[in-house]
């Protein structure tokens, strides 16, 4: 690889030397599929598409529910100025997890506002409803998973590409879904999730939505693997 200025571009990048002098925080945190930022995946799912995405965050979000703790994780991807998200939710939480054993949804960023009391009010019922054109119709309507009225609250610590430390954040979430619709060049019927997420500390609002995939969409590629992408 080429240097720049005593440091490889892939050192420059994600802000790491060989000697890894920036720890790897996502090992100290749930992490089901073992990534770390500047890892490579590619998504086989998406037709035409084969360039590799590079993870940049891992979030973990522990939610206390009945005295047990769940964990699940988020991995931030950007191709770009693409970002998705890969969310890992391992099926047996006592067990090491990998691609084949999470559930696994590839999400991405519906809409993202300050706090919004219309919002919040909304998120309480048992359906969701979005009117994107303000028209009073809703144009997509989501009908609410298991968060009930309160929502579920987690705790979440993010790992981000080089910095020296996790961000802590508390946030309230709920879980929505609906069907697929061909004409948005979904497959009919399957189940598209829609999550509703506010920060505990200022409201700020993120919804975002996207299918189920399996662990054989998706390719891993460690940022230190010759065979990269």
């Amino acid at each position: 690889m080429d240097k720049k200025n005593g440091y490889t571009l892939w050192e420059k990048w994600t802000g790491r030397t060989a000697s890894l002098s920036v720890p790897r925080h996502e090992n100290s945190i749930a992490n089901p599929l073992k990534l770390h930022c500047g890892d490579f995946i590619t998504a086989q799912m998406l037709e035409g598409n084969d360039r590799p995405y590079t993870v940049t965050e891992v979030r973990e979000y522990i939610r206390h529910i009945g005295g047990e703790d769940y964990r699940f994780a988020d991995y931030v991807l950007r191709q770009g100025d693409e970002v998705r998200i890969l969310r890992a939710n391992p099926k047996d939480r006592h067990t090491a997890a990998g691609l084949q054993d999470c559930d696994l949804l590839w999400l991405k960023t519906f809409y993202e506002t300050e706090f919004d009391q219309n919002v919040r009010d909304s998120v309480a019922q048992k359906q969701f409803e979005v009117d994107n054109d303000d028209d009073g119709t809703p144009d997509v309507v989501y009908d609410a998973l298991n968060a009930g009225e309160d929502g579920y609250l987690a705790q979440i610590q993010i790992a981000r590409m080089a910095e020296r430390t996790l961000t802590r954040r508390t946030l309230r979430y709920w879980d929505f879904y609906r069907k697929g619709d061909p004409k948005k060049n979904e497959i009919a019927d399957e189940d598209i999730f829609f999550f509703v997420e506010i920060d505990e500390s200022d409201g700020y609002t993120v919804m975002l939505e996207g299918p189920k995939i399996s662990g054989s969409d998706i390719e891993v590629y460690p940022a230190d693997d010759k065979k990269q992408p």
